[in-house]
C-alpha cells in the first residue's frame, strides 16, 4: 500500500491535478480498510467475550 503510494506521488510531476486526488482515494480506501478490520477483530472478541 505505501509503495502504491509513493509510486502515486512519483507520478505528481507528470500529472499534478489527477495525482492529489488519487492519492486522497488512496488513504481513504486504506483508512476504511484498517477500519473494517478493527471492528471485525473488536466484534470477534466482543463475541468471544459474551460466549
Amino acid at each position: 500500500m505505501l509503495r502504491l503510494a509513493i509510486k502515486i506521488s512519483n507520478n505528481a510531476y507528470s500529472e499534478p491535478r489527477l495525482t492529489a486526488t488519487r492519492i486522497m482515494f488512496w488513504l481513504r480506501l486504506f483508512a476504511t480498510t484498517q477500519q473494517d478490520f478493527l471492528a471485525k477483530k473488536y466484534r470477534c472478541s466482543e463475541i468471544a467475550i459474551a460466549q
